[in-house]
């Protein structure tokens, strides 16, 4: 009961993964469109960000003890990207502890809901909910002000076209627009180039499956060398993930392409497994790997934000 008192203390607004967190949510709710407003505000230096989408709303009951419980009690389905119920209380209280506010508004009820947290003199958060008849066209709005972060617009486009590409392929209806300084709508890119075909010095496919516990995990391995950067540099300036003043794909591309549902929750990073980095002679190597959700004790481990590998598990090196 002492959630947005002590909660999450002092984690601060985390830029992207912060704000992905909340995308991710949307998705989980049936959102096939996805709208970000993004709007600096130059005298306080902090950001207003609005989420709007076209999932299923939130029920009024239930939203306030959600937002107030440390992880969720329900089970979430293995189509889910969230696992714990812990990623939008923990933004919303980040948010909060740094002086900033929330309103969501839902079709299934919330006219509106502010998050401004006054403390009673028992350290409890007072939502003020206004309620009002359900609408036969399911949206949810989330606005996010005073939201202290460095995130710029450009980096968040960039990094959502890739992230999402996956959510694209099992949904050809997605679509995520970005409205700020650029309103554009999200053009994902597949960082495996899966479209063009092998060639020598351009690129080659590797592909490999193994089991563990009695699951195939399929592995899609592609290298790119240097003539891939000359035969394709039209298409990597307008895709704009591998666009790089170098002359050469940027490093931290390399590495792996962790699927997990409706994203990639590590894409490159330079996470080469065996290896404790991703040195000049990597720079060209990707790799995806589906894990999925059912998959209990598995060798590579993540948590949305962190991805580590056990290095003594002899599945890892398999």
């Amino acid at each position: 009961k002492h959630f947005y008192k002590k909660g999450a203390k002092a984690l601060g607004f985390e830029g992207i993964g912060s704000l992905l967190e909340l995308v991710d949510n949307s998705i989980d709710a049936e959102a096939s469109h996805i709208n970000i407003k993004y709007k600096s505000d130059k005298i306080t230096k902090t950001k207003q960000i609005v989420i709007e989408d076209s999932g299923r709303g939130f029920a009024p009951d239930k939203f306030v003890p959600a937002i107030k419980t440390w992880g969720a009690t329900r089970t979430y389905s293995s189509t889910d990207i969230g696992n714990f119920g812990v990623g939008m209380s923990a933004v919303f209280n980040q948010i909060i502890q740094s002086d900033g506010s929330v309103e969501i508004e839902s079709s299934n009820g919330i006219k509106k809901c502010e998050c401004l947290v006054t403390l009673d003199n028992n350290n409890e958060a007072d939502f003020k909910v206004e309620k009002t008849d359900t609408t036969g066209k399911a949206y949810t709005t989330i606005i996010l002000n005073k939201v202290r972060t460095d995130l710029t617009i450009d980096k968040l486009i960039k990094e959502m076209k890739v992230i999402y590409f996956t959510n694209k392929c099992k949904d050809t209806n997605f679509k995520i627009t970005v409205e700020g300084d650029k309103n554009q709508e999200i053009t994902f890119v597949d960082p495996m180039y899966r479209d063009i075909p092998d060639e020598p010095n351009v690129c080659k496919t590797y592909r490999h499956t193994f089991k563990f516990n009695g699951n195939d995990i399929d592995i899609f391995v592609r290298a790119l060398y240097t003539g891939f950067r000359e035969n394709y540099k039209e298409r990597i300036d307008k895709d704009g993930w591998d666009k790089n003043n170098s002359g050469w794909l940027p490093t931290t591309n390399s590495g792996l392409y962790l699927r997990y549902n409706g994203r990639y929750v590590n894409a490159g990073n330079r996470l080469m497994p065996g290896n404790s980095h991703g040195g000049h002679e990597y720079k060209g190597l990707r790799f995806e790997i589906q894990i999925p959700k059912t998959i209990e004790n598995f060798p590579i481990n993540l948590n949305k934000s962190k991805v580590s590998f056990d290095p003594n598990d002899s599945d890892l090196q398999n």
